[in-house]
C-alpha cells in the first residue's frame, strides 16, 4: 500500500511514525481550582496517515476571468476562499494506492455598471491524484507538481515535498494550481491547509515568523511562477502585524523551473489585524498596487502562521498582478 506525504512524497504506510498531536493542554490544580482548558492538533503528516484530511482547515483566494457577452470584454477579480468553499477527501485504489481529491465550490456574481448582466464567476470542480502522478521540480527540488487533464481544460498544481524541512512548520502547508481553460479564461489558486490555532490558546507578547512563499506574477508578456521568503512581526497585544516577503526567484518553465536572472517579482508589504486565531489587512506590492492578504495561526500557541495575498498593478491591472501563498513559523523551528 502507498500513502502520500505533504501531498507530494508517496511513501509506505509503514514509514510513517504515530506521534501524539501537539498542543498539550494544562493539568488541574489542588484546591479546587478550574482545570486549564486542553487543546489538541493533528499534524498535516499525521492526517493524511489517518486519512482524516477533510478536517483540514482551509482558506484560499482565487484570481478568476470572466467573460461578458453584453459588454463584450473580458474582467478579472479576485475571489477569497472560505474554508467551506475547499474540499479535501482521501481513499485507496483498487492498487492499494492512496489518492487525494482537492475540490473548490465558489459562485459570486458582481453587479456591472452600465450592464443588465452582472459578471458571473463559477468555480466548480475537483481533481484526484496519487503519489505517483506527483514529479519533483528539477531546479527546486523542496517544489513538486501535478498535471491533470479535463475535456475542457488543463490544470497543474504546484506543492511542497515536505513543508517541514522547507519552511519549519508541522500544522499547516501551502498550495496552488491554474486552470488553463481551452476559452482562456483561466482561474489562478493560492491557499493553505492545518490544523488552525484554538482562540483560546493564542499566544500573549510578540513574535516574529520567518516564512516562504510562492505564487503566480502576471505582466503583458506572460505568466510566471516565483518563490521567495520574508518574515512577519506580530504584536498579540495590539493584534496587529506587519512584515514582508521578497519574491526573488522567478522562471517561466512550468516543471522546471530554472531561474530568470535578472527577474523578480518584486516585494509584498503586509499590514493587518488579528481577530482570534485570524487575520487580515492589506497587501501593497512594491508602490505599483493595493491588494489584500488573510490567514490563520496553526498549531499549538499560535507557533506557526498561513496565509495568501492577491495584488493588482494600479496601471495595466488585467494584464499585471501577482496571487501567492505563504507558510512560516516562529522560534527555533
Amino acid at each position: 500500500m502507498k500513502t502520500l506525504k505533504t501531498f507530494f512524497i508517496f511513501l509506505s504506510i509503514l514509514s510513517f511514525l504515530t506521534a501524539c498531536g501537539g498542543g498539550g493542554g494544562g493539568s488541574s490544580s489542588s484546591g479546587g481550582a478550574s482545570p486549564s482548558p486542553s487543546y489538541s492538533y493533528t499534524s498535516i503528516d499525521q492526517r493524511i496517515e489517518g486519512q482524516t484530511i477533510a478536517q483540514w482547515n482551509s482558506q484560499g483566494v482565487v484570481l478568476a476571468k470572466t467573460y461578458n457577452s453584453e459588454v463584450g470584454r473580458s474582467y478579472r477579480n479576485y475571489l477569497d476562499l472560505a474554508n467551506s468553499n475547499i474540499s479535501f477527501s482521501t481513499g485507496t485504489d483498487l492498487y492499494g494506492n492512496q489518492f487525494i481529491t482537492i475540490g473548490v465550490d465558489k459562485y459570486v456574481e458582481n453587479d456591472l455598471e452600465g450592464s443588465s448582466t452582472p459578471n458571473i464567476y463559477d468555480l466548480l470542480y475537483e481533481f484526484t491524484f496519487t503519489g505517483n502522478d506527483v514529479s519533483e521540480i528539477w531546479n527546486v527540488p523542496t517544489h513538486a507538481y501535478i498535471r491533470e487533464y479535463f475535456s475542457n481544460a488543463d490544470l497543474i498544481a504546484y506543492g511542497l515535498m515536505d513543508q517541514k524541512e522547507y519552511a519549519g512548520t508541522d500544522y499547516v502547508d501551502m498550495m496552488l494550481w491554474w486552470m488553463d481553460y481551452d476559452n482562456g479564461l483561466d482561474d489562478y489558486v493560492a491557499f493553505v491547509y492545518g490544523d488552525k490555532t484554538y482562540q483560546g490558546d493564542m499566544p500573549t507578547g510578540s513574535a516574529t515568523f520567518n516564512v516562504k512563499s510562492m505564487g503566480f506574477w502576471s505582466t503583458r508578456n506572460g505568466v510566471y511562477n516565483f518563490v521567495g521568503d520574508g518574515s512577519f512581526s506580530v504584536n498579540f497585544s495590539t493584534m496587529m502585524l506587519t512584515g514582508q516577503i521578497v519574491n526573488d526567484y522567478v522562471t517561466d518553465q512550468e516543471y522546471s523551473w530554472s531561474q530568470l536572472v535578472g527577474y523578480q517579482a518584486g516585494y509584498v508589504d503586509f499590514e493587518g489585524d488579528i481577530s482570534g486565531s485570524s487575520f487580515s489587512g492589506t497587501a501593497s506590492w512594491y508602490g505599483t498596487g493595493e491588494g489584500s492578504f488573510s490567514g490563520n495561526f496553526f498549531g499549538p500557541d499560535g507557533r506557526e502562521i498561513g496565509g495568501e495575498y492577491a495584488i493588482f498593478a494600479d496601471e495595466d491591472g488585467f494584464y499585471n498582478w501577482v496571487i501567492g501563498s505563504f507558510i512560516g513559523c516562529s522560534g527555533n523551528c
